[in-house]
């Protein structure tokens, strides 16, 4: 029993009631949590307890209860959640897990609790579809990457975050989708705002990645010199601008202009109006020649006139995927890279 107050007690004898579930954290009928440790001004047994209050709780230690619900996503009395991975910087098990950080969290592992999308609410729907989750090789080849969210984590989803390796595996990913009366949205390295790709309020959307897509041919990467030193690279529309810099950049081409991250995916800086870094340039989709792209039903075009490319720029992944790029490129043989030291010998902390 527990020391478990009501407003109704007369005596202390009524005050001690069996252990709910919110305390026997295992079901082995003793007390894990309900103890306030005074000495480090936190619920004992941390492990398995958390401070949550609820009225009308009468005392810390009632409101000490069992992460349970925090971190045994699926209740078999396993936690799958409340583990940091720090070498990828984000909770681990992405397909239970999110950072959802609470005043009285003391480290980032406490942090990564249940997103609750294996709610039975969500099943028939694409954010409980299991082929999202582990996907058979056989029928998509596709990569899971748990579930889509944006890149300051201030958009968490429970939208399946899926990552095609070649042109057949986007063809059975869309007819599946078509066939289950899924919606496509199509994401590149999570660094838009939030609700562009994807709000969450959706339960039938499906969000694709080209990070693990291998283009076929000169799709993936070729480089053509043109007269007057200038020249044109195609490339695989899933490639970071880092990708392709370390393609092009030792022959000393360049993009007319660039953007800040380093990380951003080509199709996604296309698809969006992402602004250049240099002056008198324009967005850095105006500098795409050709495009190679795959519609709703899987056909696959290469778009090379003006006045079809104006549409797709900037498009928002609304008329189909873009697969591959073709960009203009410029020579810069005196590009240097160096820093400033300027000292201030009047500069004092008081002044």
């Amino acid at each position: 029993a527990l020391p478990i107050y009501r407003t109704a007690d007369l005596t202390l004898d009524q005050s001690c009631r069996c252990h709910p579930p919110e305390y026997d954290c295992d079901g082995d009928g003793q007390a894990d949590c309900g103890v306030w440790s005074y000495p480090r001004g936190r619920c004992a047994n941390r492990d398995q307890c958390i401070y949550e209050y609820h009225y009308p709780d009468a005392h810390l230690g009632e409101s000490c209860r069992c992460r349970r619900a925090d971190y045994d996503c699926n209740g078999d009395g396993q936690a799958e959640c409340g583990v940091w991975d720090f070498q990828k910087g984000m909770c681990a098990n992405r397909v239970y897990c999110a950072k959802f950080h609470r005043p009285s969290d003391s480290s980032l592992s406490e942090s990564c609790r249940c997103r609750r999308c294996t709610d039975p609410e969500y099943h028939g729907t694409a954010f409980a579809d299991p082929l999202f989750r582990r996907p058979n090789a056989s029928a998509f080849d596709i990569m899971s990457w748990g579930t889509f969210r944006v890149w300051a984590d201030h958009l968490e989803t429970c939208a399946p975050w899926v990552m095609p390796r070649d042109d057949q595996a986007i063809r059975n990913l869309l007819a599946y989708a078509r066939s289950r009366g899924y919606k496509v949205r199509v994401s590149g390295a999570g660094h838009s705002a939030g609700g562009l790709v994807t709000d969450g309020a959706d339960t039938r959307v499906v969000v694709v990645s080209l990070a693990e897509y291998t283009a076929p041919g000169e799709w993936e990467f070729n480089l053509r010199e043109l007269p007057g030193g200038s020249g044109r690279a195609t490339v695989n529309a899933g490639w970071t601008q880092l990708q392709l810099y370390a393609k092009v950049r030792p022959l000393g081409f360049f993009p007319p202009a660039q953007t800040a991250g380093y990380f951003f995916q080509l199709g996604g800086i296309v698809a969006n109006s992402v602004h250049g870094g240099g002056y008198q340039r324009g967005f850095l989709h105006s500098y795409v020649t050709r495009m190679r792209v795959m519609k709703y039903d899987g056909t696959i075009e290469v778009i090379d006139q003006e006045a079809d490319l104006r549409y797709w720029r900037n498009s928002f992944g609304l008329l189909g995927i873009i697969l591959g790029l073709e960009f203009e490129l410029e020579t810069r043989d005196q590009l240097q890279m160096y820093s400033v030291k300027r000292r201030l010998d009047d500069w004092s902390a008081e002044s």
